[in-house]
């Protein structure tokens, strides 16, 4: 199969040949090479619908399935990891893993867009007769994305991959540690640091929801203080203390659950901001983060309630 560089040399396209979603192969007539590449195509086109459902509109990958799986190094890693996580998913699994690698596709085209290059200190290679941490990564991505069953976190969890990918900044052991908590997570808590990346805006109701619950007014909802917590104990989010933020448990000021404290002093620590920054998550909408905003404050109560 003959390639030849799209516009402005980035994206394959097959010479002489149909449109991608017209090539069709009888497996068992494939050399080991094509498989992988052929496996990573069938995500791509199994993801095609949902990555247009979770991002509000239809999405156009550069030069289809081949646009992503076919050409340099990063083509071939995708062949890879697409290789290593694609037996025994179920469908709806193989929908999410090729919904993740076209936000992927699509992260790297608006970053290349802006002028972002991708990352040459090695991340890409081989050491000795151990994998790149680029394919370490793009396969725990993938993994984290085919079993999470909040789907509106995979534009989030693919972004984290594709940040790194052009930032040299962040090592690849860092960023497995960021997917790890990244997936742990819940979407409501991608919202709550949503909110704290963007707190100034959000200062007058995080104030109005803690003053309320005090003096009883609300009672918000006990699981969304508990995920509060939860972002606590990760020291994603810390408190400000002294004009410094400071991670739960380090000061005296420190000390208690995160929904003890204050919510307007709560404060993205070093980690909340470099997960926000990689996955993208500040953003996350006005609206989503609102929603969060009202469960904080939870439902009004009756005036003699006890």
């Amino acid at each position: 199969m003959k390639l030849r560089p799209g516009p402005a040399g980035r994206t394959p396209e097959v010479a002489g040949h149909r449109p991608w979603s017209k090539i069709r192969h009888k497996r068992d007539e494939l050399l080991p090479g094509e498989r992988e590449e052929d496996d990573a195509r069938e995500l791509v086109e199994a993801g095609t619908e949902l990555a247009g459902a979770l991002s509000g509109g239809a999405v156009g990958t550069i030069g289809g399935p081949l646009g992503i799986v076919a050409g340099a190094a990063t083509g071939v890693l995708v062949q890879r990891a697409a290789r290593a996580v694609v037996r025994r998913l179920s469908h709806r699994e193989r929908e999410r893993v090729g919904a993740a690698l076209i936000f992927i596709d699509e992260d790297s085209a608006r970053r290349e867009e802006r002028g972002e290059r991708v990352r040459n200190d090695g991340f890409f290679d081989d050491r000795g007769r151990v994998r790149p941490e680029a394919e370490d990564l793009l396969e725990a991505v993938l993994r984290q994305a085919a079993v999470t069953c909040q789907e509106r976190k995979l534009p989030f969890l693919a972004r984290l991959y594709s940040a790194v990918k052009y930032g040299a900044a962040v090592g690849g052991d860092d960023a497995l540690y960021l997917l790890g908590l990244a997936g742990a997570l819940t979407f409501r808590e991608f919202q709550a640091l949503a909110v704290y990346a963007h707190r100034v805006e959000h200062e007058q109701e995080l104030l109005e929801a803690w003053f309320e619950r005090k003096a009883g007014q609300v009672d918000p909802i006990p699981s969304v203080l508990l995920e509060l917590d939860d972002l606590y104990e990760r020291r994603l989010l810390g408190v400000s203390s002294g004009g410094q933020i400071v991670e739960g448990g380090l000061t005296w000021d420190s000390i208690g659950p995160g929904s003890s404290h204050e919510f307007s002093t709560l404060r993205l620590a070093r980690a909340g901001e470099q997960l926000v920054r990689l996955a993208g998550l500040d953003e996350i909408g006005e609206d989503d983060r609102r929603a969060w905003l009202a469960l904080l404050e939870g439902p009004v109560l009756p005036p003699h309630y006890s």
